[in-house]
């Protein structure tokens, strides 16, 4: 049991970081400087496409958090660890594709599904 509940800790924390990574990219980073900064954005690029994608990137972040929440509250794990799997994935992305330079970000978004995924869940 005790477990278990460790699994579902740190899959309500990864889905958590996901619904902070909403707030960053869907209302903060189109109107605050300071988020700008974080993701290497410069104010005049977040007119059109650059504003678009965020927006959708932090809906996309939300709606994965909030089936990661739905799983654990339905006692869906296999659910759940198909999710982790995205995070993990998504998080293996970003390190790669920034050669490393968004390290923290990766590390934010991968370490707790991937200890999640380590603790197993099972029934």
């Amino acid at each position: 049991m005790e477990h278990l509940i460790s699994f579902e800790l740190l899959s309500g924390i990864a889905g958590g970081v996901h619904v902070f990574f909403f707030i960053l990219e869907s209302i903060l980073l189109p109107r605050s400087v300071a988020v700008q900064k974080i993701f290497g954005v410069r104010r005049e690029h977040m007119n059109g496409s650059i504003a678009l994608f965020s927006v959708n990137q932090g809906y996309y972040n939300l709606m994965l958090a909030l089936a990661t929440f739905y799983g654990l509250y339905h006692d869906e794990l296999e659910l759940v660890k198909g999710i982790l799997f995205i995070y993990v994935g998504a998080a293996t992305v970003l390190f790669i594709s920034t050669s490393g330079k968004l390290y923290r970000g990766a590390i934010v978004q991968g370490i707790p599904a991937l200890a999640a995924l380590l603790m197993g869940g099972t029934k």
